[in-house]
C-alpha cells in the first residue's frame, strides 16, 4: 500500500484485485476487512485539523461500502487497505451545514478531503450528542445530491 505524505498528496494508490472476484464479494471482503480493523479494535484516527479522534462504526463502514461513487472499485480499495490512514492525511474542508432534519443524535457534520483514483472524495464525519466524531461515509461530493438538487 502506497498512502502518499499530505504535501505530496495525489491519490491513494491502492487496488484489490477484483478479477479474482465479482463485486459481492468485494464489497463483503472490504467491509469485513474494515470492521475487523477498525471497529472491533475499537480504533481511532486523531486528525490534526479538526483536533480529536474520529472513531469507527460498523454502521459507518456498511455507509462506506454501501454509498455510490465514481469509481467504486478505489474506493473499495481504500475501505480494505487503509481507510484509517487516508482519513488521518485528509484535508479538513470544515463544518457548512447543519444536519438534516430526522436525524437527532448529530450535532454537525464535518468533511475531509481526499482523492481517489485522482478526483476529489469526501469523508463525512458526524458529531454525535454525545460528543463523539463518528465517520458516517465517503462521498464524491460534500453535499448529498439531494440536497443539492434542492438548492439548484
Amino acid at each position: 500500500m502506497n498512502i502518499p505524505r499530505k504535501d505530496d498528496r495525489t491519490e491513494l494508490d491502492i487496488e484489490i484485485d477484483f478479477s479474482i472476484t465479482d463485486i459481492s464479494t468485494a464489497r463483503i471482503m472490504a467491509r469485513d476487512a474494515a470492521v475487523d480493523r477498525l471497529v472491533k479494535t475499537k480504533a481511532s484516527v486523531y486528525h490534526d485539523g479538526l483536533k480529536a479522534s474520529i472513531i469507527f462504526t460498523k454502521k459507518g463502514i456498511k455507509e462506506c461500502v454501501n454509498q455510490p461513487f465514481r469509481n467504486y472499485l478505489k474506493k473499495l480499495s481504500l475501505i480494505y487497505y487503509g481507510l484509517e490512514e487516508a482519513l488521518r492525511l485528509s484535508e479538513y474542508d470544515g463544518c457548512p451545514e447543519p444536519p438534516d432534519p430526522g436525524k437527532e443524535h448529530v450535532v454537525s457534520y464535518h468533511y475531509f478531503e481526499t482523492s481517489i483514483a485522482g478526483r476529489p472524495a469526501f469523508f463525512n464525519v458526524q458529531l454525535t450528542k454525545q460528543g463523539d466524531y463518528v465517520l458516517y461515509t465517503i462521498t464524491d461530493s460534500r453535499r448529498n445530491n439531494k440536497k443539492s438538487a434542492q438548492r439548484a
